[in-house]
């Protein structure tokens, strides 16, 4: 009875240790997941009905409102007219800030940084030509084309002189909004809209093949004005998921979305800065205030 007993105390203790080895050695492998924390958003704008904003450089941002064209330091102070074109609704710098491409809903226009030399590069009777953007290496610009007298929506490019006019992708289903070339250069994202459809968010191959929907209304909410980041590796992206409209973060392939703000009101076109480490974008009523403002969100670690 006693070798029994023995016997039994000695397989006891070989449980215990075997069960102590596995859960260090699961403790061991086991790294803790890395968590991107942003900040609190910080408005840098009032009294200024703001319809775009992007970076010009880290430290200054280009912005428009009403019709006027801006440049302010990145919290908002030392806000300048660059020039003033009535109607305007979008406008960007170019990456080597020689050059502002915007649009009035109808026509696309190019001028110098201070507005001079002004010239229209695409301006179709037969099209709304809009929703205008420079590719990352400043040799493009993507817009959106509607032709309403054939009920078709369409993604295009151009050299910035408005030469070399070329159709990415077309469609008599969907409009579409707010096109975004990646850093790389070979993928193009936008968002869809139309009669009885929520805002999807999809990507697809520079030559327009491949449209990949990176959202689900019925899972994501509508989704809407992705923004690639710096390393094209995550787009920021504007979703009514959890209530009105606030900014997450996914990877370039869709998953692992994650809120990053939950500003009472519709946070929208959102832009990161070059460092990665701020995102700029617009907000909309919020904290019970009317009109459009510029806010800002810093990463606190990564």
């Amino acid at each position: 009875m006693r070798a029994k007993t023995i016997h039994y105390i000695m397989i006891g203790i070989l449980v215990v240790v075997i069960i102590f080895i596995i859960s260090t050695k699961s403790k061991d492998d086991t790294q803790p997941e890395a968590q991107v924390i942003w900040g609190e958003a910080v408005q840098i704008t009032q009294d200024i009905e703001v319809n775009t904003v992007g970076f010009t450089t880290d430290s200054k941002l280009q912005f428009t409102g009403g019709d006027n064209i801006y440049v302010s330091n990145v919290d908002g102070t030392e806000i300048r007219t660059l020039f003033e074109y009535q109607g305007v609704r979008r406008s960007q710098m170019s990456p080597d800030r020689s050059t502002i491409v915007l649009d009035n809903d109808l026509d696309i226009y190019v001028a110098n940084a201070d507005g001079s030399d002004l010239t229209a590069v695409a301006n179709d009777p037969d099209l709304l030509e809009f929703a205008v953007s420079f590719t990352p290496d400043g040799q493009a610009i993507t817009y959106v084309t509607i032709d309403n007298i054939n009920s078709e929506y369409g993604i295009w490019k151009m050299d910035p002189d408005g030469n070399n006019k070329r159709n990415i992708f077309d469609s008599t289903l969907d409009i579409f909004r707010h096109p975004r070339q990646n850093p790389d250069g070979n993928k193009i994202s936008y968002f869809t809209t139309g009669k009885d459809k929520q805002p999807t968010i999809y990507v697809m191959n520079s030559d327009g093949t491949n449209s990949t929907a990176l959202t689900n209304p019925s899972d994501d909410g509508p989704s809407r004005q992705a923004s690639w980041s710096p390393d094209g590796q995550q787009i920021v992206y504007s979703s009514k998921q959890s209530g009105d409209f606030n900014l997450w973060i996914m990877d370039a392939d869709g998953q692992n979305k994650k809120q990053i703000t939950s500003i009472p009101g519709d946070e929208a076109k959102p832009v990161w800065s070059s460092d990665s480490k701020m995102i700029v974008f617009l907000c909309s009523d919020c904290f019970g205030t009317l009109g459009s403002d510029i806010y800002t969100i810093q990463l606190l670690n990564d």
